[in-house]
């Protein structure tokens, strides 16, 4: 199978789809082809993306998408690795 199809399929059977918003991520094409795929996804299903933002600020991200930056966010400079984990489980959890 192809990356693209192992890529469409993975979006496609996933709940959510976690997005971390970084410098490197707003860099690369691919990325955004992913996130376009769960966007589509969410204009039919309702919330399935949970972003957080890595070493970005909100100046940074509305240069590239300024739907992202009114979504509800988790960010890494706020939150230890364990308590991001926390917070995605209660989201999962609760979906």
């Amino acid at each position: 199978m192809s990356i693209r199809r192992s890529i469409d399929q993975g979006l496609r059977d996933s709940r959510y789809g976690i997005v971390v918003l970084s410098p490197d991520f707003l860099r690369k094409g691919w990325t955004q082809w992913e996130l376009d795929g769960l966007v589509t996804r969410q204009v039919d299903e309702g919330e399935v993306t949970i972003p957080i933002w890595h070493r970005i600020t909100k100046d940074d991200l509305m240069k590239h998408s300024l739907s992202l930056v009114d979504k509800k966010a988790l960010s890494s400079s706020l939150f230890t690795v364990e308590e991001l984990a926390q917070q995605l489980s209660s989201v999962f959890d609760a979906g």
